[in-house]
């Protein structure tokens, strides 16, 4: 390892010290600091090898928290993307979330994001597109919303 890359390697274990990034993201960052490429990879290599960084573990978490706060999986997607998970990995990672909880487990969840999301006493059209379009902003496809909708105008 040359100087360069020791001096890469202390940025990113400072920027690690913070939060957690991916290494797509590591990398770029520490670009955006004036480390060269090469510096940047060898620091980003340099911590996945030791632990320090785990795309697959960060993702996960991050799919969690952003479900956690009511975001479908379309807008799940993006997030992770934006902060440096590959693609392939982020669908892959969707995909399991979206198996592990229940269509039942969804379609509750939806429903009652829902009653929040509607004002007013009637379910009219103008509230019905209101209200889907704020849910289809949070990353909900059309079919689960207007299950839930279904759902929640007969009730």
């Amino acid at each position: 390892m040359n100087s360069s890359e020791k001096v890469a390697v202390n940025a990113a274990l400072r920027l690690l010290s913070r939060q957690s990034y991916a290494s797509a993201r590591l990398e770029a960052k520490l670009c955006e600091k004036g480390h060269s490429q090469e510096a940047a990879a060898a620091a980003a290599a340099f911590c996945a090898e030791r632990g320090y960084i785990d795309d697959e573990a960060f993702a996960r978490r991050l799919i969690e928290k952003q479900a956690e706060r009511g975001y479908g999986e379309r807008r799940i997607s993006a997030y992770l993307q934006s902060k440096g998970i590959s693609r392939g990995l982020t669908e892959v990672l969707v995909e399991e979330w979206e198996e592990r909880i229940s269509s039942e487990e969804r379609n509750e969840a939806l429903q009652a994001l829902c009653r929040k999301l509607h004002r007013g006493e009637s379910w009219d059209i103008k509230e019905k597109n209101r209200v889907s379009n704020a849910l289809a902003r949070r990353g909900f496809g059309w079919d689960a919303i207007k299950e839930a909708l279904r759902e929640v105008c007969e009730d």
